[in-house]
């Protein structure tokens, strides 16, 4: 569903109100305001937003107005966090052992070629 039309359409057809002539009687906006909503023609008004808010509590609004839920939005940052875990773990290997606090023998950091300061060793 990429447009707000297709995404009006498919919540009207699955609510109680089933089609549109109903849920506009219901809305109190005429079937043509919500025909030119759905076929991308005018923008939605503020009292159209909040009618649907009423109507349906359930809906993400986000995803109503822009395809997007929060859902995903939140699942995408949670991939973003674990891929960049993931690198830094790979990261922190080769500077020092595992469950250990001692630094590599080398006494460099991998890829930078800085001396360690072994002064405080």
């Amino acid at each position: 569903m990429d447009t707000l039309g297709e995404r009006l359409k498919h919540v009207i057809k699955n609510s109680e109100f089933k089609t549109n002539k109903k849920f506009c009687e219901v809305a109190k906006f005429t079937e043509q305001g919500l025909s030119r909503i759905m076929q991308g023609k005018s923008k939605p008004s503020y009292e159209f937003i909040v009618t649907l808010l009423m109507l349906f509590p359930d809906i993400d609004l986000k995803w109503l107005l822009t395809g997007r839920s929060f859902k995903s939005d939140l699942e995408f940052k949670f991939e973003q966090i674990n891929r960049e875990n993931e690198y830094l773990k790979s990261k922190l290997g080769t500077i020092a052992k595992p469950y250990s606090n001692r630094v590599n023998p080398q006494g460099t950091i991998p890829g930078f070629g800085v001396e360690l300061v072994r002064k405080y060793a």
